[in-house]
């Protein structure tokens, strides 16, 4: 072997043995990270006790500010009862903030007691993400509301439009093409996530990266590649489980102002994957 290959198998070592410590390092640093994270949430979460705390938390208005969203996410899995229980509740404040708890779990027992309660009510009113995977609920909604008569679509019909996108049955692709057509024919009203969702590449992220938000934001394809670029990103916390990662995004400027996401993402083996996307502000 020669003196140059030499140099360049000893350079291509190094290199890789240099990323195997930016690994580590990136990955202790991570875990230090969220063990104070964690932690601290731990300690709120032992002042929520009974249904009354639970109720006293869903009171506060807005839910998706502060660390509220974050303390019932870490919890709400655990306590999935009361937040069914808080779905009959007097104060229409508390109903609407525990559905959208519900919605950001995606708790499969959280998600047919709610589904139940809209079958119950005369007037449907959604507030929340729209958490993966979609039920037959969901595709019958999509179907009466935004296209066999359609409303005016907003923050709600956009997360839809992600999950049907995200979701990747074949009934979710085919009424998600429906919809782009009547985009496209002008039958109905244009929503920006039908452009947004054409740039998905895959709803499987890629495994090497640690830090959940550069990661969202890396992959946000519900914001424009101009904006993605100042974008900014935190971790607002983890499910009980630890297989759900809830995400703030914000956009920065936009003609309207500033915009902010939740995405929630759900562990998928080694890596990670979309599991529900919501425009939390436009300001």
């Amino acid at each position: 072997m020669t003196g140059e290959n030499t140099n360049t198998v000893m350079e291509v070592s190094c290199c890789k043995g240099q990323n195997q410590m930016m690994n580590r390092a990136k990955h202790v640093a991570l875990g230090l990270t969220l063990s104070v994270f964690i932690a601290s949430l731990s300690s709120a979460s032992q002042s929520v006790r009974s249904y009354e705390d639970i109720r006293r938390l869903l009171a506060e208005r807005p839910i998706v500010d502060g660390e509220t969203l974050s303390l019932l996410f870490s919890i709400g899995d655990e306590r999935i009862q009361d937040l069914i229980r808080a779905l009959d509740d007097s104060n229409n404040v508390v109903r609407r903030n525990a559905q959208v708890v519900i919605r950001y779990l995606g708790n499969d027992t959280g998600m047919k007691a709610l589904i139940e309660s809209y079958n119950k009510s005369s007037v449907i009113l959604i507030a929340g993400p729209v958490p993966l995977p979609l039920r037959d609920w969901d595709y019958k909604y999509v179907r009466k509301y935004y296209i066999s008569q359609p409303m005016q679509w907003g923050q709600d019909s956009d997360s839809f439009i992600y999950a049907l996108a995200l979701d990747r049955t074949p009934e979710a692709t085919a009424l998600l093409s429906e919809l782009s057509a009547k985009v496209e024919k002008g039958s109905i009203q244009y929503s920006y996530a039908i452009d947004r969702v054409k740039s998905i590449q895959a709803s499987e992220l890629p495994r090497n990266e640690t830090d959940l938000a550069k990661l969202v934001i890396d992959h946000a394809f519900f914001i424009s590649p101009d904006l993605r670029e100042n974008a900014s990103g935190r971790l607002m916390g983890f499910n009980h489980a630890k297989d759900k990662a809830l995400i703030e995004v914000n956009a920065g400027a936009i003609p309207l102002g500033e915009e902010s996401y939740h995405v929630v993402l759900q562990k998928r083996g080694e890596g990670w994957k979309f599991f529900s996307v919501k425009r939390v502000k436009v300001s």
